[in-house]
């Protein structure tokens, strides 16, 4: 049998076992696996080392869980102003930008109060060229959720800015219309 770490079983010498044991506990996996393979010249694996140190029953010592405090965040907080791009389903873009504290609103919705003012419950803000990247005020329309639903619901919303426009009407034409014949 080879005596290397591709054969199947690994024997390893007295000097490797207390070289190990004796580094164990001071450094990190990785920090071992290369002082060890330098060392000794071998090609010890990750798994090989978990190995070793389940057969000799050595625990690493190092205390790796997060401390409060004790490093900088990974994930800090992200400033006012800052926009983040998300995909729902269908593969739908959607760009937020954070307002306050755990606030966020559509970019699309903000950019359009900023020049109209709030926005009515019953509305949303669609973007009539159909490009989602396009935040430009003359692409951006307000409609209703009734207009939505129809246009949505008819599958008429395009990637062309006068057909958008014309269902738009046309939903509004059977909003009319519905209202008409209540009334008879």
């Amino acid at each position: 049998m080879k005596n290397n770490h591709h054969s199947q079983k690994y024997f390893y010498t007295n000097d490797e076992i207390e070289y190990l044991k004796s580094i164990i506990g001071k450094m990190y996996s990785n920090e071992v696996i290369k002082q060890y393979n330098d060392k000794f010249n071998k090609q010890m694996s990750y798994n090989q080392l978990l190995a070793f140190q389940k057969k000799y029953k050595i625990r690493s010592g190092l205390d790796t869980t997060f401390k409060k405090g004790k490093v900088d965040n990974p994930n800090p907080p992200q400033p006012i102003g800052y926009e983040n791009i998300s995909y729902q389903k269908n593969n739908i873009k959607r760009t937020r930008i954070k307002i306050g504290k755990n606030k966020w609103i559509d970019k699309q919705r903000y950019i359009y109060e900023q020049y109209y003012g709030k926005i009515p419950k019953d509305c949303v803000i669609i973007f009539l060229d159909g490009n989602r990247d396009n935040f430009d005020i003359n692409n951006l329309k307000c409609i209703t959720k009734e207009q939505h639903r129809i246009i949505a619901g008819n599958c008429l919303y395009f990637n062309n800015k006068y057909l958008n426009e014309i269902s738009i009407d046309n939903a509004e034409l059977i909003i009319k219309t519905k209202d008409k014949r209540k009334e008879c």
